[in-house]
């Protein structure tokens, strides 16, 4: 009876043993950083604390590199990025079906199982490496102008304001590889789901898709937006898509016009002559 005991907690502990090989579900690991690199949850700016190398991040945290900082992240699906200075995103959606495997996530060279990443990019640039996908697998980066459809490949997305120009420019280098991006017109919803494909839909009375733009390999796509644009403020958040060395852009007030008197003197318009 004894040793019939000790057989059936055997058997437990070797399931058990089993299910702590199985690699952790949809989570993020910081596999190297410089300068200063905060996370904080979406929505609790408040939760802000600096990281260190070999954090784990989950859905729905936000990462923020400051000035001349810079920070690598490896997926559970394998892929990695690297998010350059003055930038910010948030893991919007991090899913990944289980699977079995001792591999850390960086020497995985295809997504083991089913995954699904959302990257919603506020401000800045990253870079990225996205292994392998499987058929039903997704790697997307989303910011106000655009979403970013990463197949498996290298490539570059940045969204910023130029200051100078006052302009939202949203952009994406297909490095190599397979890239599509989907230029977000007003109204438009993209809904995703781990067995879903990808779904976009324009909120319209004449409903129609969005405009889905392929990149050849080593070519760039490039989505601007002017601030005075009518439209701007309701895609673009100004609060969270401008970073602190950014300036929200002002729309001067038109001054009045000036009418010079014959005598040189000026009188501001409207102005009567008692004359």
């Amino acid at each position: 009876m004894k040793k019939s005991f000790v057989l059936v907690v055997s058997a437990i502990l070797a399931v058990l043993a089993n299910v702590a090989q199985a690699a952790p579900l949809a989570n993020a690991k910081i596999l190297n950083l410089s300068g200063t690199v905060t996370m904080h949850k979406i929505d609790n700016a408040a939760s802000a604390k600096a990281i260190k190398v070999g954090d784990i991040l989950t859905q729905g945290d936000v990462i923020t590199t400051g000035a001349q900082s810079t920070v690598k992240i490896a997926f559970s699906n394998g892929s990695i990025i690297d998010l350059d200075p003055n930038s910010q995103i948030e893991l919007q959606i991090v899913k990944q079906k289980a699977y079995q495997g001792q591999k850390h996530y960086q020497q995985l060279d295809r997504d083991p199982s089913e995954s699904i990443t959302l990257l919603s990019m506020n401000y800045g640039s990253l870079f990225g490496h996205i292994k392998k996908l499987t058929d039903t697998s997704k790697f997307n980066v989303s910011t106000p102008l655009g979403v970013s459809i990463v197949r498996g490949t290298r490539f570059r997305v940045s969204f910023s304001f130029d200051t100078l120009t006052n302009n939202f420019r949203y952009v994406t280098n297909n490095i190599d590889g397979i890239v599509e991006v989907i230029a977000i017109p007003d109204a438009t919803s993209i809904n995703y789901g781990m067995q879903n494909n990808l779904e976009v839909q324009r909120d319209t009375e004449q409903s129609a898709p969005a405009v889905v733009i392929p990149i050849p390999p080593a070519h760039i796509v490039a989505i601007t937006l002017p601030a005075d644009d009518p439209f701007t403020e309701d895609l673009v958040d100004y609060e969270k898509n401008l970073s602190p060395q950014q300036v929200i852009p002002v729309v001067e007030p038109p001054m009045l016009p000036i009418i010079t008197h014959p005598d040189d003197s000026e009188i501001p318009s409207g102005a009567t002559n008692d004359d």
